[in-house]
C-alpha cells in the first residue's frame, strides 16, 4: 500500500535529490535522469587505466572509485592529492567510509539536483587536466592520508 505523503514531505534516497513537488512519477524521471549522469561519469571515468570502480551509480546516483593497485605503485599521487587538487574549482569528492571499510583509499560521487552531465563533463575535464599536472611534476610525494570533510 502506497503511504499519503504531506508536500515536501521525503523519505528514502529522494531526501537529498529532489523535493516532492511533481509527485511519485515526477520523483522517478528526476533519479532516473541523476542514475543516467551517475553511470555516464563513473563510465568514463572507467576508461582512465588508472581508475578502478567500486561501484558505478547503476542502483542509485552515488558511486565510488579507487586507484589501480598499478597505479598506486607506478604515478605520485593517490585519491587524497586528486580530491585536494579537485577543490581548486569547488569540487568535493570525499574518501570516507564506514569504520569496516577505513582501509579503503576512494573517491566517491554523490549526483544530486542540479548535477547534469555537462557539470559530468566539467568534472571530467578538471579530472584530466589534473592528471596532466602531476605527469607534468614527477616530484611531487604522493599522500597517504588526508583531511576528508561531510558531503
Amino acid at each position: 500500500m502506497h503511504k499519503k505523503r504531506k508536500i515536501g514531505q521525503q523519505d528514502g534516497i529522494s531526501d537529498s535529490l529532489t523535493p516532492s513537488r511533481a509527485g511519485l512519477l515526477g520523483e522517478v524521471l528526476h533519479l532516473l535522469g541523476y542514475r543516467a549522469v551517475a553511470l555516464y561519469l563513473s563510465g568514463k571515468l572507467a576508461e582512465y587505466d588508472e581508475i578502478e570502480l567500486i561501484s558505478d551509480g547503476g542502483d542509485i546516483p552515488v558511486f565510488a572509485f579507487r586507484m589501480t593497485e598499478a597505479a598506486e605503485k607506478s604515478t605520485n599521487y593517490t585519491v587524497f592529492d586528486m580530491s585536494e587538487r579537485l577543490r581548486d574549482r569547488g569540487w568535493q569528492l570525499p574518501y570516507t567510509f564506514p569504520k569496516n571499510c577505513e582501509h579503503v583509499a576512494a573517491l566517491r560521487v554523490v549526483v544530486k539536483e542540479g548535477f547534469n552531465r555537462d557539470l559530468a563533463d566539467l568534472l571530467l575535464g578538471d579530472f584530466e587536466r589534473h592528471m596532466e599536472w602531476f605527469k607534468a611534476h614527477p616530484e611531487h610525494k604522493p599522500k597517504k592520508s588526508g583531511h576528508s570533510f561531510p558531503h
